[in-house]
């Protein structure tokens, strides 16, 4: 016979459970972004805003449907030079309309 479990060993064991759950929920969400990343670092790219010159790649999961990866950077004025006080900035990869220089 087995030992009758308690309320708090219960709620502990799906703490534990619903913990790994999350974080292998995270680890697909970055593959899903990741695999599906059209830039890499170095690459210009322009949205309807800006310009950046990337130097560092995530990803974010909010609001969409899927992950995307989110992009940082310099931004640069239309001749792409970097502005004087060396702003950064970001754009999302939903955003991007083009990739001007790798």
């Amino acid at each position: 016979m087995t030992k009758k479990m308690t309320k708090e060993e219960y709620i502990e064991k799906m703490k534990v459970i619903n913990h790994n759950a999350e974080i292998e929920k995270q680890k697909v969400k970055q593959e899903y972004a990741f695999s599906n990343n059209s830039y890499k670092i170095g690459d210009i790219i322009k949205d309807h805003y800006q310009i950046i010159k990337i130097e560092k790649v995530n990803w974010v999961f909010a609001g969409g449907n899927y992950p995307e990866c989110v992009y940082t950077g310099i931004k640069l004025k239309k001749d792409l030079t970097p502005f004087i006080s060396g702003e950064k900035s970001q754009m999302w990869q939903s955003n991007v309309e083009e990739l001007i220089h790798e």
